[in-house]
């Protein structure tokens, strides 16, 4: 079976006729989601290749209309096809279409080979949105750690109206345990918000304990502005770059001995100290796709023949 591309487009299950029409997404009624293939159609039915939650494998499932919520159209290969290796802004259009679908393991992988892409071969905006949307599709927490470097190294934060850090922070004291631990939670809470985990975020972010402890990050972000970001019903780019680096001061301050802490007074400095892989991670290298291969033919990925 090939590969499968996602409209952003959705489909209530009372539109479909009576047409083949391959979906890969179903949201189910009772609010579970599926991934496989539509095979068949009937007036008041579906047979569904329903994907094993393990990735092993289908298993074919005759499901009636009722219990089908909406579905979500597949891109054609032959559309992917047309995307020009000299306009390397359709690779980004393709992704943020497929970002939605991230759930599906599928389309997450062909959106991060595309924004890498896009960030390899497009202009220093492209690039600099590009990085900062992976974050968020990373596979595993080490991926998600050189999503985070990369951008890290890339993103000119000034595009993003960031405020400068200019003024002299608070001498730091060597921390308790219970700062420590005020720390790991205010993390965790970051990347419950960057993944859409906005509840989760809310929860943590709204304690009184918060604002204390954000207070020496505030040349960076408010307690405010974050407690604000995650209760907004969307997430704004902007947003993502100053949680990149808020993010990356606080691993920075738990990587670090309390006798270092002691002697560092500006915490933009504390990210900058942090221990460097002895392979620099780069947009070429950060994961398993191979960007030379930048032009979909035939149903696989090729160096561009027009070159």
């Amino acid at each position: 079976m090939s590969r499968r591309w996602f409209f952003s487009c959705f489909i209530t299950a009372t539109l479909l006729g009576a047409s083949p029409i391959a979906a890969d997404t179903i949201f189910l009624a009772d609010g579970k989601v599926i991934f496989g293939r539509v095979l068949e159609t009937e007036p008041e039915s579906i047979l569904f290749n329903q994907r094993l939650e393990n990735g092993q494998g289908y298993r074919q499932r005759k499901m009636d209309r009722s219990a089908i919520k909406t579905m979500v159209v597949n891109i054609h290969p032959d559309q992917l096809a047309k995307v020009d290796p000299r306009e390397p802004d359709s690779y980004y259009a393709i992704a943020e279409i497929l970002d939605p679908q991230r759930l599906d393991p599928e389309a997450r992988d062909l959106a991060i080979r595309l924004y890498l892409l896009a960030a390899k071969y497009g202009s220093p905006a492209i690039r600099d949105t590009s990085l900062l949307k992976l974050i968020r599709l990373a596979r595993t927490p080490g991926e998600q750690n050189k999503f985070n470097a990369l951008a890290n190294r890339y993103v000119d934060v000034s595009a993003f109206q960031i405020p400068p850090q200019t003024s002299v922070a608070p001498k730091l004291q060597p921390l308790s345990d219970e700062t420590k631990q005020r720390l790991r939670n205010l993390r965790k809470a970051i990347e419950a918000l960057r993944t859409d985990h906005r509840t989760e975020a809310a929860d943590i972010i709204g304690r009184k304990w918060m604002e204390q402890t954000m207070a020496p990050f505030r040349n960076i972000c408010s307690w405010r502005e974050l407690r604000s970001w995650s209760l907004a019903p969307d997430m704004k780019i902007e947003w993502l770059a100053r949680m990149l680096e808020l993010e990356l001061a606080i691993e920075a301050i738990l990587d670090l001995g309390s006798d270092e802490i002691d002697q560092v007074t500006d915490w933009a400095r504390l990210a900058n100290r942090k221990v460097q892989p002895l392979v620099p991670i780069d947009i070429d290298n950060v994961t398993e796709f191979d960007l030379t291969k930048n032009k979909f033919l035939d149903g696989v990925w090729v160096s561009n023949p027009e070159k």
